[in-house]
């Protein structure tokens, strides 16, 4: 990993980690899948340091799992993206599209594990940012 602070967040974000371990467990058998599951940790280390610009109280991507801030992520995702209000198109859609299923996988990560600790808030904000997202 390149050295600047995206390496750092990798490292420290709890459900940045258990996606990387949980797509690492899945693609076991094929090593060259390493390179792509660390580029998925770092796209979603770029998305919280721009999450984290945009509200300084965003530290974690589990604080982006929440439908009030829905909007905030998708600002985030759009800055990161380089999109143009004008044209309405991306720079790169490719990676706003990468980073919202990657926000989708995390999304249900987070409501597994609110349910195996049988936290009801978490859980239910989860649940409502999977419906924000569908209809959005």
């Amino acid at each position: 990993m390149a050295n600047d602070e995206v390496p750092i967040i990798d490292r420290t974000d709890r459900d940045i980690v258990t996606y990387g371990q949980r797509q690492f467990a899945k693609q076991k058998q094929t090593s060259h899948q390493f390179s792509y599951i660390r580029q998925k940790m770092r796209e979603l280390g770029w998305f919280l340091l721009k999450a984290g610009s945009v509200d300084p109280e965003v530290r974690h991507v589990r604080d982006c799992i929440d439908p009030q801030k829905f909007y905030l992520c998708v600002s985030a995702v759009q800055m990161l993206c380089g999109f143009d209000e004008k044209t309405m198109k991306y720079v790169t859609p490719s990676l706003a599209n990468k980073i919202g299923q990657s926000l989708h996988k995390v999304a249900k990560q987070v409501r597994i594990d609110a349910l195996s600790s049988r936290d009801k808030d978490l859980q239910e904000k989860a649940e409502h940012y999977f419906i924000v997202y569908k209809e959005e």
